[in-house]
């Protein structure tokens, strides 16, 4: 019996994050990237802190951001031709319009199935980001598609369990294990993309998982005593919004340049006497 050489997405992503050498001018700008996180980080809290914005504010602030670097991303891989960018694209508007756009709006979905529609969410953003470490993907499997459906799937049977037995609610430890995975995979697939984008000399890559570390960060402090909407938890999405951004923009302008052609040699004929 001949085994299969296939491997699961997370190793395979994590083979090829680790797998390339580390460029030399890739510390440096990495150092800086984290230096200005860091700082923006900072003063967004500072902000947060003095002026104390409703609860709202932030969220409407995290959807808006994600929303323009998403289509930033999305349109500069459009233009590039890169199904990677659109992988990346589709798990930045899970994870900065999605997840925050309850909020956003005012809605609680603490109630219901509502809980684990959530981890599923983020989930599927977690594999999104993980098929676009990967080095080399199945052009033919449309993974945005497929998760499309799965969560589209999974908020109908949300709604109408809502709608047919609004007393059934997900168990609270059983929604906060799964909650707690499901973000904790997407930090971990932001080190990934960290490390590939290093070692590949890849903005985006690295600029978006400095942005899901953030995420991941930011919902580990809504568990603290400020809740999601506290100052801390609140700077730190909003930070991940403005590493999504420094990704996009940079990206969609180098998209727009002329890329060079590059000749192949002609090939050389052989000469003979006689």
């Amino acid at each position: 019996m001949i085994p299969s050489t296939r491997t699961p997405v997370t190793t395979r992503a994590v083979a090829d994050a680790v797998a390339s050498p580390l460029p030399a001018g890739s510390a440096r700008t990495f150092a800086l990237e984290c230096a200005t996180l860091v700082a923006a980080a900072v003063a967004l809290y500072l902000l947060e802190r003095g002026l104390a914005p409703p609860p709202r504010a932030a969220a409407v602030a995290v959807v808006t951001g994600g929303a323009v670097a998403t289509l930033l991303i999305g349109l500069a891989g459009h233009a590039s031709g890169s199904r990677r960018a659109g992988r990346i694209a589709a798990a930045v508007a899970g994870a900065a319009v999605l997840v925050p756009l309850p909020r956003a709006l005012g809605l609680s979905l603490r109630t219901g199935l509502w809980p684990l529609v959530a981890a599923v969410g983020m989930f599927c953003v977690v594999v999104l980001l993980a098929v676009a470490v990967r080095r080399r993907s199945a052009a033919v499997t449309p993974v945005v598609a497929i998760t499309a459906v799965v969560l589209g799937v999974a908020i109908v049977v949300a709604g109408m369990t809502a709608s047919l037995a609004p007393d059934l609610h997900a168990p609270a430890r059983l929604a906060g294990t799964t909650n707690l995975l499901a973000w904790s995979g997407a930090g971990a697939a932001g080190v990934l993309a960290v490390l590939a984008g290093l070692r590949r000399d890849r903005p985006l890559l690295r600029r978006v998982g400095l942005a899901f570390v953030a995420f991941a960060a930011a919902h580990a402090a809504g568990l603290g005593p400020g809740g999601p909407t506290g100052p801390l938890a609140a700077s730190l999405y909003l930070t991940g919004v403005v590493a999504t951004l420094g990704a996009g923009i940079p990206f969609l302008l180098s998209s727009r340049r002329p890329r060079p052609v590059r000749r192949s040699p002609l090939p050389r004929q052989r000469t003979g006497l006689g």
